[in-house]
């Protein structure tokens, strides 16, 4: 009966749905209430009728400075996902998740499978010690970015640029496949073909996390008929978080934009001394823009220039990690960019800047002469205005609860994001669509792959705390105990909240000695993040753990406050650390 009534429901709102968008084409305020009580409706509806394949997706109204556009929200996954890439191929969006299942969105807004993945050796790393080590993130290894390059009527190459699990180190890895892609579908036609590989294999690191994949660049755009560039990232090997750095190390393909042969497979340095360059445009004037993630702080919008040097990691304008931030230690003058080619605009705080496009000009034609750029932290797209070779203003314009991973623009002009949220978004200029309906079905869903279990976030690791045991036991289990005993390092059990360097039988540094504060959760953080800032002269090295790491550290020494009877009365020191 339930099933009965729902089904009456259904055809009754959707015959009111037709005559009421039909009498209110003109009362758009009306209309739009109206729409949303239909989209609501059916998307309550279909699911008790067994119809969960298909989605009403709603074009919501959004201000901005110069247009006024719509954007659609449709769900691509039904978990959060960090990472993948998207390209339109025809009138179609190919889009990667994080470790290469391809799908597309068609032009009738039907999702498909590709039945397709990028050659990443998954399988291989799954069977390797390294996949279960606590310092060692699966969601770390990712595919960065797609590019296609039309090679006939109906006829394209896709490039995928990925790491590659290669034993006990990672390969960056350009590879491309054949499409075929018309009206009415896209289908691969060939199989993966490697390209180039990035000089040399990326080791596992020395301090800190082992690999950092998600620092790997990875950005694509067409330079001319036969070459692309190339932004590869340093995978944090910047003489800090480890004892090497390669940005400015000619021997080394990483730091770099890469100038790449796509017939020859011949690369050459366009440019050196990036750090995490996530974004890269071409414009139709022939500039180069690429967008860079500094450290903390200092975010970069870079005009790219060949032959030119941006300075990491020697200079930023951001600061260490830590709290309070540090300076980069490598930084003669801090928040100077003396001495190499500095960026046309940064942020600061940092946003988490992601990839860059310059929008269709018949789309949008008040946004000639700018730039839009994805940000991850902030959540938020961001308009850039250039006059020459200078960034003027960035305007905020959607401010939501997505972060947004990558951006396209499309051959009709629309924009497409793709968020780690398992949603795609499109966005379009208002008036030029006002007279259109404004919702569409798109179905399809449930032929879309599922994510494999590297992508979802692992369920063992489902608080701060959790996350923080497995990290000590990765980076601190070695030399610290939480059962009161002194080893290499002072028992750490109870740390938050005693004084600093207070353990009777522990030889402690005199820069740690000579603090005489509380261990706060604060002082722990930036011990950790970098020991050397917070007590110069101390002999514990550098840990190369992240902010966020840190904190789901402190989260599970918090626990550790009742444990070890063993420990002496007054024993303390921070995570990780002094030998």
């Amino acid at each position: 009966m339930k099933v009965l009534l729902a089904a009456v429901a259904a055809v009754g709102f959707a015959s009111l749905g037709l005559a009421g968008g039909i009498w209110l084409q003109h009362k758009h305020q009306a209309f739009q209430i109206i729409g949303k009580i239909r989209i609501m409706l059916d998307n309550k509806i279909r699911p008790m009728l067994g119809n969960v394949d298909t989605q009403v997706v709603r074009w919501r109204d959004v201000s901005t400075n110069l247009h006024e556009v719509q954007v659609a929200a449709i769900k691509i996954s039904d978990v959060a996902i960090d990472g993948g890439s998207l390209v339109g191929v025809g009138g179609h969006i190919v889009i990667a998740s994080p470790l290469g299942q391809l799908s597309y969105l068609d032009a009738r807004n039907r999702l498909h499978s590709l039945d397709l993945r990028v050659p990443m050796n998954i399988e291989g790393l799954r069977n390797d010690p390294l996949y279960r080590h606590p310092l060692f993130n699966i969601t770390s290894v990712r595919t960065h970015g797609l590019l296609a390059v039309q090679t006939g009527t109906d006829t394209y190459d896709l490039y995928a640029s990925f790491n590659r699990f290669a034993g006990r180190c990672f390969e960056f890895v350009i590879s491309r496949i054949s499409l075929e892609a018309n009206d009415q579908m896209v289908r691969p036609t060939g199989r993966w073909r490697d390209l180039w590989t990035a000089t040399p294999c990326v080791r596992l690191k020395d301090r800190g996390t082992l690999f950092v994949g998600a620092q790997s660049g990875g950005r694509m755009v067409r330079l001319t008929d036969d070459k692309i560039l190339v932004s590869v990232g340093d995978h944090q090997f910047d003489g800090f978080y480890d004892s090497q750095a390669v940005s400015m190390d000619s021997a080394s393909d990483f730091g770099k934009l890469i100038e790449l042969n796509i017939q020859t497979g011949a690369s050459r340095h366009f440019a050196i001394g990036l750090r995490n360059p996530q974004g890269l445009a071409i414009a139709r004037d022939g500039r180069i823009w690429e967008t860079e993630h500094g450290p903390q702080g200092g975010d970069e919008v870079n005009l790219m220039i060949d032959g030119q040097n941006y300075g990491w990691p020697i200079v930023t304008y951001g600061m260490s990690y830590g709290r309070p931030p540090n300076n980069w230690p490598f930084d003669p003058k801090p928040g100077r960019h003396d001495g190499y080619t500095r960026p046309r605009f940064a942020f600061v705080p940092s946003i988490a800047i992601s990839n860059i496009i310059e929008p269709d000009p018949g789309e949008f034609p008040n946004w000639v002469g700018t730039l839009i750029s994805c940000s991850l932290r902030a959540r938020t797209l961001y308009l850039l205005r250039t006059e020459g070779d200078d960034i003027v203003y960035a305007e905020p314009l959607l401010v939501d609860r997505y972060r947004l991973r990558d951006i396209a623009s499309l051959r009709d002009g629309r924009l497409a994001i793709l968020t780690d949220g398992g949603t795609l978004l499109l966005v379009r200029n208002a008036d030029k669509h006002r007279g259109e309906m404004q919702h569409m079905e798109v179905s399809g869903l449930s032929s879309l792959p599922r994510p494999l279990p590297e992508e979802a976030p692992p369920v063992e690791w489902t608080t701060a705390a959790d996350r923080g045991r497995q990290y000590f036991l990765g980076a601190c289990g070695n030399c610290h105990s939480l059962a009161g005993e002194v080893g290499i390092g002072p028992p750490l059990n109870g740390v938050v909240g005693r004084r600093i360097a207070a353990v009777p039988e522990f030889g402690y540094s005199a820069a740690l000695a000579r603090r005489r504060e509380l261990w706060t959760e604060s002082l722990i953080g930036s011990f950790i993040t970098n020991p050397k800032a917070f007590a110069p002269g101390t002999s514990m090295p550098n840990t190369g753990i992240y902010v966020a790491q840190t904190e789901d550290v402190v989260a599970y020494l918090k626990t550790m406050r009742e444990l070890g009877q063993k420990r002496p009365p007054t024993a303390r020191s921070a995570t990780q650390l002094e030998r």
